[in-house]
């Protein structure tokens, strides 16, 4: 096993990103893969990154984005269901970047 948080909180080696960093982008790619279809579940940064400009998490990371990531929505649940009740799954869609200032846009 490898610690990659070592004894620091807010660096990661991975990337040289921050923790919050690295959990926006995440969080973001997380709301799209939980209720994906199609090419969206093979191609998760195609669904925020319409314009193709995103392909991976290192492209993510790009400061240029941390706005856009600040004010996705994060998945979460009101409580914990005996099956899929989408009422108590919290948000099902985020936002797709369109350029400064052009956003938001419901994916």
């Amino acid at each position: 096993m490898n610690n990659l948080l070592r004894s620091s909180k807010t660096d990661l080696p991975v990337l040289h990103s921050t923790i919050p960093k690295l959990q926006a982008r995440l969080d973001a790619l997380l709301l799209v893969l939980k209720g994906c279809k199609a090419s969206a579940c093979t191609h998760p940064w195609s669904v925020l990154h319409p314009k193709g400009n995103v392909e991976n998490l290192a492209d993510a990371l790009s400061a240029e984005y941390d706005d856009f990531y600040a004010k996705q929505p994060k998945v979460s649940f009101s409580k914990c269901e005996l099956g899929q009740i989408l009422s108590s799954e919290g948000p099902q869609n985020g936002f797709a970047y369109q350029g400064t200032g052009m956003w938001p846009h419901w994916v």
